[in-house]
C-alpha cells in the first residue's frame, strides 16, 4: 500500500480532505480549493473537487495541506 505526506508531514489517507494550492503551470485545475482524496498514488495523489465533480486531479502530496 502507498503512503503519503502532506506540507507539515501528517500522513494523507482515502477519504480525507485536503487543501489544494494555488495552481502552478502544469497543474489541470484553475483556482485553490478544498478537495477529497480519492487515492494514493506511487508519485502523489488523486484529489476530487467535490462530490458531485467528475474531474480528479493527480498532484504530488508534498504541496498539499490536510484541511482543518
Amino acid at each position: 500500500m502507498n503512503s503519503a505526506l502532506d506540507i507539515n508531514g501528517e500522513e494523507i489517507g482515502i477519504g480525507i480532505e485536503v487543501d489544494m494550492p494555488e495552481p502552478e503551470d502544469a497543474d489541470s485545475y484553475d483556482y485553490p480549493f478544498v478537495g477529497l482524496v480519492l487515492d494514493i498514488l506511487d508519485d502523489g495523489i488523486l484529489v476530487v473537487e467535490n462530490s458531485n465533480s467528475k474531474e480528479c486531479y493527480e498532484i504530488k502530496s508534498s504541496r498539499v495541506e490536510i484541511s482543518d
